[in-house]
């Protein structure tokens, strides 16, 4: 059973690490069969484990398409993405630019994985850049989930 939620332009008004989403989407599967793992593990096998060519491919267009900022390879980041807070059943990593501010949350409780992403409109420019690229995020992130649950 996938459930896929999408909401665009929904302007959160409550507290999360990157101020009032304009752009929030949520998508949750259920992966009860597979090993159980912390959120944190979760998202580096969607993410890290990925095939080399999205890796390359997600790097590439976070960077250059969108700007963001990228940490390095290391233990307090995810694929460049800073992780903010980490516990169990979720992992809550960000990145920024000038132009936009993101936050994804990969929640994981009974067999259910959830992945939440907000965006934030630094620049009125944001919300043209990230129009095209929310049609890519909304197609890769439950490919890449599910991938990784067959894995």
């Amino acid at each position: 059973m996938i459930a896929l939620v999408a909401a665009v332009g929904t302007d959160r008004r409550e507290a999360i690490g990157i101020g009032a989403a304009n752009y929030c989407w949520t998508y949750t599967t259920l992966a009860p069969a597979v090993p159980s793992l912390t959120a944190e593990q979760w998202l580096r096998c969607v993410w890290e484990e990925a095939p080399k060519a999205l890796r390359v491919f997600l790097r590439f267009g976070w960077r250059f398409g969108l700007g963001l900022r990228l940490g390095p390879a290391d233990p307090s980041h995810v694929l460049g993405w800073h992780i903010d807070a980490s516990s169990d059943p979720e992992v809550v990593v960000s990145a920024r630019s000038p132009i936009i501010s993101a936050q994804n949350t990969l929640t994981t409780v009974d067999g259910l994985i959830r992945w939440r992403t907000d965006v934030r409109y630094e620049h009125f420019i944001g919300r043209l850049i990230w129009l095209p690229a929310a049609v890519l995020h909304q197609r890769i992130v439950p490919w890449s989930v599910r991938r990784t649950i067959r894995s």
